[in-house]
């Protein structure tokens, strides 16, 4: 599953959907949804008001809607894959993790200033309501998550222990896969343990790697992520999300939240 919008960073994340799919012979679905808000009138004297008519709100839901849906056939196209298409007037957020259940994985792109912010998606969100991995797709992908060398940037917590089972059909296409663990000297022994039997799960999965064990230098662990992944041309990195969903609110850790906001590779998080 795609989500698509009216920005200009849809192109990259529709083409990388569409290799996904055709790799794994499945179909594709491109997904979006946009809210019809009033507006809020703010007069010169006296207490602001709501408009009460909703009809041009819904003429504009639609037509980002319209404008999504021609953007994902324009786009998938040029490529060999089953496709299907759904929408609603709705909040994206809530729309995306509830139609989330027809799908493996989720792919999103970051929150931009270029999408109105009815029509655009939180990731963050996602993550914690959906129940499905979510792919944070960059801008431009520079190297594609297939084939190429995977990073799984461990943590030994349940949220990578399930972003490295929800990965592993990646995993298995990638050329090469590194298991990074950044820690404080003292604790490197723990960390080789640790990631060793990461190794090993993935070894019975088919899937060939090596633990990096990395001295924290005190930048943010982001990072220091995203350098070693820049160094290896990696196409994927796998990490947990510290994302916690308590009542009807959420927290994010710092980094996540970096990774989020900043990663230029694409970005796989389970929760």
């Amino acid at each position: 599953m795609v989500y698509v919008d009216t920005g200009g960073y849809n192109t990259a994340r529709v083409d990388l959907a569409c290799e996904v799919a055709r790799h794994f012979e499945a179909r594709l679905i491109g997904v979006s949804a946009s809210a019809a808000q009033p507006r809020v009138v703010l007069p010169e004297k006296g207490p602001a008001t709501i408009s009460l008519d909703m009809s041009p709100y819904l003429d504009y839901a639609e037509a980002d809607l319209r404008c999504a849906k021609d953007l994902f056939h324009r786009v998938a196209q040029a490529h060999e894959c089953r496709l299907e298409w759904r929408s609603s007037i709705d909040n994206p957020n809530d729309f995306v993790a509830s139609e989330g259940r027809a799908a493996d994985i989720i792919l999103a792109g970051r929150m931009g200033n270029d999408v109105s912010p009815h029509h655009a998606i939180d990731p963050a969100k996602l993550i914690v309501y959906a129940g499905r991995p979510v792919l944070v797709v960059p801008a431009s992908v520079k190297t594609s998550l297939l084939g190429s060398h995977a990073v799984i940037a461990w943590k030994d917590c349940r949220e990578a222990r399930r972003a490295v089972l929800d990965a592993l059909p990646l995993l298995s296409k990638s050329k090469n896969v590194s298991v990074i663990n950044i820690v404080e000297g003292d604790q490197r022994l723990t960390a080789l343990q640790q990631t060793s039997d990461v190794e090993c799960f993935l070894a019975h999965h088919g899937i060939i790697s090596r633990s990096v064990i990395i001295e924290d230098d005190g930048r943010s662990i982001s990072r220091q992520i995203t350098d070693f992944a820049k160094a290896h041309q990696t196409g994927l990195i796998v990490m947990g999300a510290r994302i916690h969903a308590r009542l009807h609110d959420w927290t994010i850790g710092g980094e996540t939240h970096d990774m989020l906001k900043k990663c230029p590779i694409c970005l796989l998080l389970s929760n």
